[in-house]
C-alpha cells in the first residue's frame, strides 16, 4: 500500500483491503477529512512485474441516532374506551409494544396505541390489577436504531350508575 492514506489501512496476502479501525463519517480521519481516503494498492508477481491500482474509499454517512418518542410516560383513559393515544416520534419509525401488560393491547402503523377490549375499571385485567397498564413502546427507525419509553396507560373510574328519583310516586292537583 501507498499513498496520502494507506497508513489507515492493510491488506492480506490474497488482496483483502480493510481499515486498521472502523471509520467514522463524522471523524474523518483521512489526510483532508473529506472522508475519501486515498491510496494506491502496489502488486508484485512471481516474476516480479508489479502493477499499481490507485483508488478512493469514500465513506458513507450512516444514521447512529435512535428516534425521539415525543409522548408522556403516563396516559390517562376513561374505563370502556379503546382507543389510548396516537404515539408520534422525530422521524418515521415503526411501533412494538412489549411489557407485563402488552398483550392487552395492540399499536399500528400510525401510532395507535388500542386495548385489545375496551377496559372496564371494576374489573381490571392488568398483570396486578391495580388499573395501572404497564407498556414499552418501541419506536425502530429504518436504520434499525430504537428508543423505548416506558408507559402507563391509567384507567379512570366512570359514574356508570344513574339517578334515583325518590319521593311521592302519586300528586293530586287541584283546581281552582
Amino acid at each position: 500500500l501507498n499513498g496520502l492514506d494507506s497508513g489507515l489501512f492493510s491488506i492480506t496476502a490474497l488482496g483483502v483491503l480493510s481499515f486498521n479501525a472502523a471509520p467514522d463519517y463524522e471523524n474523518p480521519q483521512d489526510a483532508d477529512t473529506d472522508n475519501g481516503y486515498e491510496l494506491d494498492v502496489l502488486a508484485m508477481d512471481a516474476a516480479g512485474n508489479t502493477g499499481t491500482l490507485s483508488l478512493t474509499v469514500t465513506v458513507a454517512d450512516v444514521d447512529e441516532v435512535a428516534p425521539e418518542i415525543l409522548n408522556a410516560g403516563v396516559v390517562q383513559v376513561n374505563e370502556n374506551i379503546r382507543d389510548v393515544e396516537v404515539f408520534s416520534a422525530d422521524e418515521t419509525v415503526t411501533w412494538s409494544i412489549s411489557g407485563a401488560d402488552a398483550g392487552l393491547f395492540s399499536i399500528g402503523s400510525s401510532g395507535m396505541l388500542s386495548f385489545n377490549t375496551a377496559p372496564d375499571y371494576e374489573n381490571p385485567s392488568d398483570a396486578n390489577q391495580d388499573n395501572g397498564y404497564e407498556l414499552a413502546i418501541t419506536a425502530m427507525d429504518v436504520a434499525g436504531n430504537t428508543s423505548t419509553l416506558s408507559l402507563t396507560v391509567i384507567v379512570i373510574d366512570l359514574d356508570e350508575v344513574g339517578p334515583i328519583i325518590s319521593g311521592l310516586s302519586a300528586y293530586a292537583i287541584k283546581e281552582n
